[in-house]
Order: structure tokens, then sequence, then C-alpha cells
């Protein structure tokens, strides 16, 4: 992993200008989720190899100026750059096996693609105060544009796999996609906070956005990829605060979103032709777009020195949720759809409070993510399926990937001003593999689980800073994720078996005990700086 931030800028009373600039070139080599059948060495692959390189370049530019009193005018502009390339091994979930493995009818493939994006915006701000409004009011008015590129080719390798799961090469690499994607961004929105009383204050906002997204195959051979959808919409909100004392704040709001299609779930939402993501693309029916219905409510007080508590509760209804159905064999092989409404609704809480040296902070989430409309799916490695490999999902089903509860404790201990110690647990409850939305597969949830971490930061000289964190300090094993899937390694050491392929719910395994050293060096140790 490489990485370089720099940021500069100047400031008088009246204008802040800065620039930043963000470059990263990282290479990642990774695992794939795991078949339970697999788990006892959570360090294989499932397939290998799986790479990816990353090559980034982001500049922005942000201003702002006081053109006058209690009127304020800012600016962004920003240009970035990705350049990615990957190569992926993948089970041909096709393979006869009553076949001689070879051309035609490989035992796998090698994807590679390649992805070339450019992406630019600005937006425009002014901000009257109380001057301009009276005394009441703090009125935004704003516009914005984003534009982006992606031109992205895929080729395809027939494989062999080796007794360790390696696809070895018994072809060339054959061109399967070729395609040009844009995607455009216009908004226009308004606020207004109104200071209705003292303890009273009410805010108004909306915003109108236009989103555009255009497709272009640009290898000749597949011009059923060419499309473009146009979405529009405007989307109010209503919110209002409320301080009746001067430890105590309490706020509620009411407000919709839109969140438009991507070109990949655009190209990706046939379920009679699964797209291995991300790796294809496909010409298929077009989605609609999600609108969000949020309610939210909340208070935060200081009812002691140093005592903070805060607590909200929210419920969040989106229409035409858009949900991947995998397809069967490879767990990465399937497509998109909307599946209707889905619900989350929860409460989230925190406490924080010092006793001398010791600081002590604490953190619990509790959610009910569901699905509010009955559809039906392929679900082909769920054991409740039907003879056609479907499952019915009812109003009230789980989300999957989402955990019900979560719990984040935290403790501090300054030893003294130079030497800090602290100490993390979080816990997260099980959640249901994708590909069981009905929540009926005979594997249940994915087991709740916990991890922790320390941490030591020491001021070993003037200006110098060094730090030692430890995460999953007790080296725990545990599972972040879950899919249904079929696993083609059933084979004598886990070796490629295409006729004993089964079913099986694979697992993502987490993090092993980790640990990180950073040394830090202040240029300026003038106060406050």
């Amino acid at each position: 992993m490489r990485q370089l931030f720099a940021k500069t800028g100047w400031q008088d009373a009246q204008t802040d200008v800065d620039v930043s600039l963000a470059l990263a070139d990282n290479a990642l080599q990774g695992t794939q989720a795991l078949p339970r059948s697999m788990l006892a060495d959570p360090r294989q692959p499932y397939t290998w190899p799986d790479r990816t390189a990353n090559r980034l370049a982001f500049l922005t530019t942000r201003a702002s100026r006081f053109v006058r009193d209690g009127v304020l005018l800012a600016g962004l502009l920003y240009h970035r750059t990705l350049d990615q390339d990957n190569v992926s091994s993948n089970v041909n979930d096709s393979h006869n096996p009553a076949l001689a493995p070879g051309p035609g009818n490989a035992q796998g493939f090698n994807d590679r693609f390649a992805l070339h994006q450019q992406m630019s915006g600005a937006s425009l701000q002014l901000t009257l105060g109380d001057h301009q409004t009276g005394a009441r009011n703090l009125l935004t008015l704003g516009a914005s544009f984003d534009r982006a590129v992606s031109d992205f080719s895929q080729d395809r390798q027939e494989a062999v796999f080796s007794a360790d799961r390696e696809t070895n090469a018994i072809g060339d690499f054959a061109p399967r996609t070729q395609l040009r994607g844009a995607n455009s961004y216009f908004g226009l929105y308004a606020s207004n906070h109104y200071r209705a009383t003292e303890a009273w204050t009410l805010a108004f906002f909306g915003r109108y956005n236009v989103a555009r997204v255009s497709l272009q195959d640009r290898s000749g051979a597949q011009p059923a990829l060419n499309g473009e959808h146009v979405f529009k919409r405007f989307n109010p909100g209503f919110g209002a605060t409320w301080n009746p004392a001067p430890a105590v704040t309490s706020h509620a709001s009411a407000s919709q979103g839109m969140r438009v299609p991507s070109p990949v779930e655009l190209t990706c939402a046939d379920p009679a032709a699964p797209c291995t993501l991300p790796n294809q693309f496909l010409a298929d029916p077009s989605l609609k777009p999600v609108i969000a219905r949020t309610l939210e409510a909340g208070v935060r007080a200081k009812p002691a020195e140093k005592l903070r508590v805060a607590a909200s509760v929210y419920r969040s209804v989106l229409q035409d949720d858009i949900i991947f159905v995998t397809s069967g064999g490879a767990v990465n092989a399937g497509s998109f759809q909307n599946a209707g409404r889905t619900l989350r609704q929860g409460l989230d809480a925190t406490a924080s409070a010092s006793f001398g040296p010791l600081s002590l902070q604490a953190g619990y989430g509790r959610v009910r993510a569901i699905y509010l409309t009955s559809f039906r799916e392929h679900s082909p490695n769920n054991s409740s399926r039907d003879a056609n490999g479907d499952i019915d999902v009812t109003p009230g089903s789980r989300l999957p990937g989402i955990a019900k509860q979560s719990l984040k404790l935290y403790a501090e201990w300054s030893v003294s001003a130079d030497n800090v110690l602290g100490f993390g647990w979080t816990w997260f409850d099980g959640q249901y593999a994708r590909g069981d939305e009905n929540n009926r597969d005979a594997n249940g949830p994915i087991p709740a689980y916990r991890i922790a971490y320390a941490s030591w930061r020491i001021s070993a000289a003037k200006r110098w800073e060094i730090a030692l964190k430890v995460d999953n300090l007790f080296n725990r094993r545990y599972e972040s994720f879950g899919v249904l899937g079929q696993n083609f390694f059933t084979g004598p050491g886990n070796a490629f078996d295409a006729a004993g392929a089964v079913a099986e719910q694979f697992r993502a395994p987490g993090a092993p005990r980790a640990a990180w050293i950073s040394v830090r060096y202040e240029l300026d140790d003038r106060p406050g700086r």
C-alpha cells in the first residue's frame, strides 16, 4: 500500500482557500468467502489467484468568502481518476464432469478486467445570514454537478484447477465486454433554518435531482448494451430542534431521498443472464430508482459535568429497494432486482463519562431491517427452495447482511499527559446469509461475534508521538458475512469435483490479530496548531 496526502491553504478574515491532493498506488491480493466445510483453515483461498491493483489521483479545491456581513459564498471543484486492474479465478458451474476437462469444458476461468474512470464535479453555495434575511433566518441556496465516465473491458481465459485450487490456463484470454458508462448528476437545493423562539428552531429543505446514466458498447459486438436512463425527482425535508435547557437538545426530522441504479446494476438485472460481479456487463431490463422516506428523532444531554448521553430513533422505508440475487453455482454470480419495500427501523444510543484519568465510552445499536413486500426469487442453494430452485420471501423476513444488535465499549486511561492506554471491545449480533432472504435455510444465521483491540500512545520527545494498536487482541476466529452457494471442491484434499458439488453456506473469515505502529512528528507546536 502506497498512499500520499498533501494539503495547503490560505485564509484571512473574509476568505478561506485550500487545495488537497490524494494519491494511492495499491496492490491487493484477497481470498473469498469459504464454505463451512473449509473454515477449519481460514487462511486458505477457495480459488486463486485474486489480484487487484488500484491507482488513484484525487485533486480538490475549496474556497469560501464573506461577500458582505452575513453573506457567505462557497464553492468546490474536484477531479478524480481511478485505474483498476483485476485478475480473479472463478468456477465454471456449467462444467460437464462426464467429459474430459479442456477447451470448451473448462473447470474454471481467469477473468481479467480493466477499469479507467474519470470523475469531475463542482458545487456553489450561497448562505444568507441574519443581516440579509432577518434576525430569525439562515437561508442556504446551492447547486451541484457531477459527471463520471468509466471505460470498462473484460477478458476471459479457460483454466483447470490444480490440487490447491489454483487456476492453470489452458488457452488465451478472449475479449468479452468493452463498455463505456457515463453518469451525470445535477442538483438544486435550498434550506432555511428559522429560529421561532429562543428554544425552537425549524428547518425546511429540499433538493431537485436529475440523474442520467448512459451505456455504450465499444466492441461493436453487443449493441444491446447501449442505453440511456434518466431519473428526476424533488426530495423535500423538514426538521425541528428544541433546546429546553442549555444541557439538553432534542431534534426530529422527516426527509426523502433518491438513489439511482448504478451502471453495474442496470446492466446486470436479468435473472436469466446472471453476471459474475464485478467482471461482466449484460444487456438487461431497466431498474427503478430507490426512494427512501425517513423519520428520525433524538436527544442529546449533559446531565452532569463529566457525563454526556445521546439517543436517537429512526424509521426508513425504501421503495423499490435493489437487492442482489445469487444465481446458483458461483457465489458471486447473480443479478440485481427491485424487491419492493424494505424497512430499517432502530435505535442508536451513546454515553461517555470521565473519572479523573479514566474515560469511558459506550455505544449500542439495534435495527429491525425487514422486507415489507412479498416476492419470489431464485435461490437454488437454499435448503427451503422449491422444485424450481425458488423461495418465497414474506413480509417480516430479515434482510441479509445486517446485524440486529451491536455494542461498542471503550476505556482510556491517561497514565500521564504523555502516556495513554486504551482498550476497546465490540460485539455484533448474528446476521442472515445472502440467498437466505426468507430466513429458512437450514444453516441458520451467521453467528454473533466479538473482538477486542488495545492501543498505547506515548510522547517520546518534544513534537514526537509513537502509537501502537493491536486489532483482534485475542486472535479470535469469527465470520462477518455469509452467502449461499455451491461448493465444487469436495474431492480429496478439497480438490475440484463438479459431480460432487453440494450446496453450502459460505462465510467470510474475519481478520486475525494485527499490530500497527505509527510515528508522528508535529512541525508546529504552537498552542492550537
